[in-house]
């Protein structure tokens, strides 16, 4: 019997997985595809995310197509969290898992954690006291209607800051969230390239030429996103 292709198997995966086909929303990127890759309209998936992080991968293409289990901000409650906690949730649910953050702030609904966001150290610049929001996501397969504007109006009241940027990968998101929320595009963060590994889909920054890898991969930079908080 034939072997089906990554690709075939991944349409199949996903829509039983959604319960509807998703070919005319999304376009799967083979590891064999990676140099060849054309720009299209629709949302691109590597396979290495759909290795390393196929529930989160599903959620963003519930989250495309309107198909999540919609939570109003309204009805959801604020709480500090602890490290242990937020990096169990970023692990599961953010594409790029965990990183480091001084300040983790988590909404729950009927008390559950349903989504989070992390801060960096303020720091003191020429716009006043900054922080970078580093992370903020929200449970597989759930959209937190509101969650972001209720999460980042805690952190100002809490702790003050003049100032609060914020990066997005081009490659997994817009930026709109941000901009409708009063942010301004300010820049870009150059592309980086990426040794993969084939087997657990773990992307590692390449250093040197030299390094040797399964796969290599260039993504298209990030957004450079920033925010005056009187302007909140």
């Amino acid at each position: 019997m034939q072997k089906k292709s990554s690709t075939y198997q991944f349409y199949n995966h996903l829509a039983n997985l959604l319960g509807v086909p998703c070919n005319e929303t999304v376009e799967f990127i083979p590891y064999e595809s990676y140099k060849n890759s054309v720009d299209t309209n629709k949302f691109k998936i590597y396979q290495d995310w759909w290795v390393a992080k196929p529930k989160v991968v599903a959620s963003k293409v519930k989250a495309l197509t309107g198909t999540s289990n919609r939570i109003f901000a309204r009805k959801t409650k604020l709480r500090k969290i602890d490290k242990p906690t937020v990096d169990s949730f970023l692990e599961e649910n953010h594409i790029y898992g965990t990183t480091k953050a001084k300040h983790k702030i988590g909404l729950f609904y009927e008390s559950h954690l349903v989504a989070v966001a992390t801060f960096s150290a303020q720091r003191n610049l020429a716009v006043g006291r900054s922080s970078e929001l580093i992370r903020f996501c929200s449970k597989n397969g759930t959209t937190i209607v509101g969650g972001l504007d209720k999460l980042l109006k805690y952190y100002i009241k809490e702790y003050r800051p003049d100032h609060i940027m914020t990066y997005v990968d081009k490659d997994w998101g817009s930026g709109r969230a941000f901009l409708n929320l009063g942010f301004e595009l300010t820049g870009e963060r150059a592309a980086n390239t990426y040794l993969v590994n084939k087997t657990s889909g773990k992307r590692t920054l390449l250093v040197e030429q030299k390094e040797a890898g399964d796969f290599y991969i260039k993504n298209t930079g990030s957004l450079k996103l920033e925010f005056t908080v009187n302007s909140f």
